[in-house]
């Protein structure tokens, strides 16, 4: 009767039921309290987590931590991934192999990454999240040219300095796309013109937006292993002209001057 289901949807909650209510409002509670002292401080936060059993010490239970926990600063979660020693770096590798960018292009799956903390300033910390990144999209996609990890690590660099060479007010003159793909050739062969040419206009039509919240921005090219001026031969009129050389890693740009 309808009186009957009435009474079986209005019935009263099993003690277990209850239980399970107030133990995940607890857990709600603590973790609201973690997200406070994380934001404050990174490392705090994860200490009070682990203090408090909502997670473990395992560096896959802080990246998942880190990844899934709601009104954490995207500022300190960068902070945090960008630790040199061997348990930050693991908490890194395991936070990045959470996402899947099966069928996603580079440049998505950069957009993704990118949006969930604020890219770290060092140089080096750059290189270590971009290297970990490459792999994991490599595995995701292990199709050439992405199935070698060091190739779409070179594009994914020079994927970053693009975008901050087209997107960034302070750089005049800014690098066209016959410059980029003769850049990008020479520390990857493999990958096809079409694609890199494809690359270039996504990139220029729609920056990849990097979180900043209160970090500071990266000027990649300032961080250099070499710069100068170097003598160039044209592609096409094969002619020399000076031209401001910048080395970074297995990546050689060139300018037509310091600015």
């Amino acid at each position: 009767s309808e009186e009957e289901e009435g009474a079986v949807n209005t019935r009263p909650k099993t003690k277990s039921e209850l239980s399970f209510e107030i133990t995940q409002r607890q857990r709600l509670k603590i973790l609201a309290e973690c997200a406070e002292v994380f934001n404050s401080n990174s490392e705090n936060g994860i200490k009070t987590a682990i203090e408090l059993e909502v997670i473990t010490s395992e560096p896959v239970e802080v990246a998942k931590f880190l990844l899934d926990t709601k009104g954490l600063s995207r500022a300190q979660i960068g902070k945090y991934l960008g630790g040199s020693d061997d348990f930050h770096v693991q908490v890194l590798r395991c936070y990045v192999n959470q996402f899947s960018f099966q069928s996603l292009d580079l440049i998505d799956s950069m957009r993704v990454l990118f949006a969930t903390f604020c890219l770290p300033g060092e140089a080096q910390i750059i290189d270590r999240i971009l290297q970990f990144f490459a792999e994991r999209y490599s595995a995701c996609n292990p199709e050439p040219p992405f199935n070698d990890p060091s190739t779409t690590l070179s594009l994914a660099f020079s994927l970053i300095m693009l975008n901050t060479d087209l997107h960034t007010s302070e750089i005049k003159r800014k690098m066209s796309k016959e410059q980029y793909i003769e850049n990008i050739s020479y520390a990857a062969t493999s990958i096809p013109r079409p694609l890199l040419s494809n690359l270039y206009d996504k990139i220029k039509q729609n920056q990849i937006k990097l979180i900043k919240d209160d970090c500071e921005t990266f000027p990649i090219l300032s961080r250099a292993s070499h710069q100068g001026w170097l003598w160039k031969a044209g592609g096409r009129t094969k002619t020399w002209k000076k031209r401001w050389f910048v080395l970074k890693d297995k990546l050689l740009f060139y300018l037509e001057d310091p600015q």
